[in-house]
């Protein structure tokens, strides 16, 4: 496969290139690994953020990734901290949700 001056587009003439190799090739696992891996850490920071259970959280985003669990828990320890910290912080919304106490 030939490309053009710009390396973006195949040039006239040539062969477009194959999905199934493009899928197969070491780049495309490792971004799908991240993909992965962020993934995970989202449904963690979105699990205490409605859970309001960090240790749960945390547990259930490390058992989603089964063996690499371990080696991203510190990732998913701090995406956990993170969400849960700005829970907290933002509070809960609405008319009576931190409406002030007047007694008279």
């Amino acid at each position: 496969m030939r490309l053009s001056a710009d390396h973006r587009s195949p040039a006239p003439g040539a062969d477009p290139p194959d999905p199934a190799a493009l899928v197969r090739t070491f780049g495309y696992l490792e971004l799908l690994a991240l993909a992965a891996v962020l993934g995970v850490l989202i449904s963690g920071a979105m699990c205490v953020a409605l859970l309001r259970l960090p240790m749960t959280s945390v547990l259930l985003a490390t058992l989603l990734l089964g063996a690499d669990g371990l080696t991203v828990m510190p990732l998913v320890i701090v995406s956990v901290v993170v969400a849960y910290v700005l829970t907290l912080r933002i509070g809960p919304s609405g008319a009576g949700a931190s409406a002030p106490v007047v007694r008279g």
